[in-house]
């Protein structure tokens, strides 16, 4: 079979089409490049983008002037689109090249921005009457160095009037890093405007989150708790990272100390990554719910850590930058585990910290998205990406401070069950010793007179436990606890002090009426025998009674009502003797 052969009209058509598909580069580059117009200085530049009037070239050899970059012929460059902002990660400087008209009579400066907060240096070259006009913003040198007293970097020119210059901006870092060409174009005025809008927004932010830090601070100190310590550390290297970022600390915190304003951001992050996975492994509870992620998490902890000891030496800015990026990826983590111990436990501060960190993930994996997957974004985005993380950040703060507050909520009301628990006697459910004269110490204080204390006890019990058994005898208790709650009021303090032996705080008009009510108790107790194993076991009870002394406290009260109690037992049992502020008053034996 003879396969036929394409003729001569198909193969000259894949010929042009080829080589339009390796001619499309070049004239699509040539016709943008003719779509870039000059800026025309005499219209308002109030911190506009130079997408479509500028064009940009990677200077891969690091060493080009501003004469040679000005001699490469235009086929060198490209020209500055939407789509070519994030150039990724990249140690290169790069060079942005635009042409400025003042139309004017009168001299017109202008005011060039990098908004990328990890630069530290951006030259601005105009060549203006035959030579060049150079203005610099280094953090490498003190701050009072700096033409414009602005905290990133910013460049100043001035163009004579009725003149066109061409204006070339360098921008250069020491190490690898996200690259973006987000620079803005200002006239001079509308900088000036600008300016003190700024920091003020900016020194805003940073108050509120510094205030917060403070206050998480100051509590940790005083509740002394570890996931308060980890809270409070992540806010303040958070904040710490937030000022190298904005520039606010050359600004305010070293202006002469150049040396601090080159650090880079990453050293406080560094350490906020690590408190951050601190926090997140104790106020998760992870030792309890996920051991292998609680391991994970420690790992974590430890290995930031050693990276901030790391940034301190400065050794190499290009290790932490590859740290920084897996602690953003890390940091995705605390979402998914939170949502996992908020679905087995349903405790609610979980699902606030799950919340939280879903917020703040949201936005870093947006960043990450526009570093390195090259996605497209409106203006308005790239103009606020730093205001919108940081926005992100306070919901995050926002959130978490509820999840640390749900937290303690629990904590508390745990405590409190915890203590209500100790202060219970496990067999009868009543007020064990210790929870009584805790409560009745504070009662006496509330109150003061028409208190009284009653002490009782079982007649012969120890003769019910040898014929019954101590089960026997333990419902013998349990029958006159229910008895004695039966009669006592809501605010009566009822209390088991040990073996068969109870007591009862209460409110009494008159020694009459206490009289009344503790024998009807010893009534109702006589009257009504305890069934116990299809048996009836019979019982009678003796009771003291004092009154409370202005002068005494809750131990002389207990004495003075078990003299009272000793007294009845003296007496014959099964009935009741009663003493005033230590003083017999009134003794008349019970009738059974």
């Amino acid at each position: 079979m003879i396969t036929p052969r394409p003729s001569r009209a198909v193969a000259i058509g894949l010929a042009l089409l080829l080589i339009l598909a390796l001619a499309l580069p070049t004239t699509a580059q040539s016709n943008a490049a003719s779509a870039i117009t000059p800026v025309d200085l005499s219209q308002p530049w109030d911190g506009r983008y130079l997408i479509g009037h500028a064009w940009y070239l990677r200077d891969d050899s690091a060493h080009l002037t501003a004469e040679q970059a000005r001699d490469l012929p235009l086929s060198d460059w490209r020209p500055l689109t939407l789509e070519s902002l994030e150039q990724g990660m990249q140690s290169a400087p790069y060079w942005l090249r635009f042409a400025v008209v003042n139309p004017s009579k009168q001299p017109v400066g202008f005011v060039i921005e990098d908004e990328a907060p990890y630069r530290g240096y951006l030259a601005l070259h105009v060549w203006v009457d035959g030579q060049w006009r150079s203005d610099i913003a280094d953090r490498a040198l003190p701050f009072s160095a700096r033409s414009l007293k602005f905290p990133s970097s910013a460049a100043a020119a001035t163009l004579p009037p009725v003149s066109k210059a061409l204006a070339l901006a360098r921008l250069d870092h020491d190490f690898p890093q996200p690259n973006s060409l987000v620079q803005r174009l200002w006239s001079r005025a509308a900088f000036d405007a600008y300016a003190p809008r700024y920091l003020f927004s900016k020194s805003l932010m940073l108050g509120f989150l510094a205030a917060v830090a403070m206050v998480w601070m100051v509590f940790a100190l005083l509740v002394r708790q570890r996931r308060l310590y980890y809270y409070a550390g992540y806010l303040s290297f958070l904040l710490m990272a937030w000022f190298q970022v904005l520039g606010f600390t050359g600004q305010f915190i070293a202006p002469e100390a150049p040396w601090l304003q080159a650090m880079t951001f990453h050293g406080p992050l560094f350490f906020a990554t690590a408190c951050a996975f601190g926090f997140a492994r104790l106020h998760l509870d992870l030792p309890a719910h996920m051991r292998r992620m609680n391991r994970v998490f420690q790992a974590m902890t430890a290995l930031f850590t050693a990276a901030g000891a790391f940034h301190l030496l400065n050794i190499s800015r290009e290790t932490e930058v590859l740290l920084t990026l897996l602690g953003f990826v890390a940091l995705t983590l605390l979402f998914f585990v939170g949502a996992a111990i908020w679905r087995r436990t349903g405790k609610r501060y979980a699902l606030w910290f799950t919340l939280a960190w879903g917020v703040i993930g949201l936005f870093l994996m947006l960043n990450l998205l526009m570093m390195f997957a090259g996605i497209e974004v409106g203006r308005w985005l790239i103009s606020s990406i730093i205001d919108l993380i940081f926005l992100a950040l306070l919901v995050e703060v926002f959130f978490l401070t509820i999840s640390v507050a749900e937290w303690l909520r629990t904590e508390v009301r745990r405590r409190v069950e915890a203590e209500e628990e100790a202060s219970r006697d496990p067999l009868t459910g009543l007020l064990n010793r210790r929870g009584f004269e805790r409560l009745a110490t504070l009662r006496l204080a509330r109150q003061g007179g028409d208190v009284w204390l009653a002490a009782l006890d079982a007649d012969h019990f120890k003769a019910v436990n040898d014929t019954y058994g101590h089960p026997g005898g333990d419902a013998v208790l349990v029958h006159l606890a229910q008895i004695i709650q039966a009669h006592c009021r809501r605010d009566d303090l009822v209390c088991r002090m040990g073996g068969e032996e109870f007591a009862i705080v209460f409110h009494g008009a008159n020694p009459d009426d206490a009289f009344r009510f503790v024998e009807r108790l010893r009534r109702a107790f006589a009257d009504t025998p305890t069934l116990f194993e299809n048996r009836v076991i019979a019982h009678t009870l003796s009771i003291g009674l004092a009154r409370w002394a202005a002068q005494g406290d809750i131990d002389q009260l207990i004495q003075q009502a078990d003299r009272a109690l000793y007294a009845a037992k003296e007496q014959g049992r099964n009935r009741v003797v009663m003493v005033e502020t230590g003083n017999a008053a009134a003794g008349a034996p019970a009738r059974a």
